[in-house]
């Protein structure tokens, strides 16, 4: 078993305790339902933003992991084909995504409501998030995750 294989966390029981990210089609059925689901009261509106925070913290710990294996050894060809994947395949349709639903988020009827200071500084980066993101900078994001693996990889031949 390598650290690739380690089971990621689930909190909430949103996402399977078996679902592994291999490609964008393992998570986009899990972005498409909280795009859909119905949020018709401030409960569900809490409910949506535990299920949400869970698939981001999934997302985070699997391109996290693919970052600290390519990190370990940068000539594990198999560690920088699954980094340069992710990146390539998986992170422009989760950015384009991901703006979608911190927007339906911001807009939410019952965000008001929600005053608890739990959600203070969350809600603030979801704001920022949404009024910097610009889908013309997704392929931009792209090349940018690959210079420092480049630079890592040339300063230590």
């Amino acid at each position: 078993m390598t650290k690739a294989d380690v089971a990621l966390a689930r909190t909430n029981g949103f996402l399977p305790s078996d679902l592994r990210l291999e490609q964008w089609e393992d998570i986009r059925p899990y972005f498409q339902e909280l795009d859909e689901r119905e949020i018709a009261e401030e409960e569900d509106l809490r409910q949506w933003i535990l299920d949400k925070s869970e698939l981001d913290a999934f997302l985070s710990e699997s391109f996290s992991w693919r970052y600290i294996l390519l990190s370990l050894n940068s000539g594990d060809q198999q560690a920088v084909e699954n980094y340069h994947h992710a990146v390539q395949n998986i992170f422009p349709h989760m950015a384009s995504f991901e703006q979608k639903l911190n927007q339906r988020l911001v807009h939410s009827a019952f965000l008001d409501r929600m005053r608890s200071s739990q959600y203070t500084t969350y809600l603030r980066l979801v704001k920022n998030a949404v009024q910097l993101f610009c889908e013309d900078n997704v392929p931009i994001q792209t090349e940018i995750s690959f210079k420092p693996r480049s630079t890592g990889v040339f300063s230590r031949k």
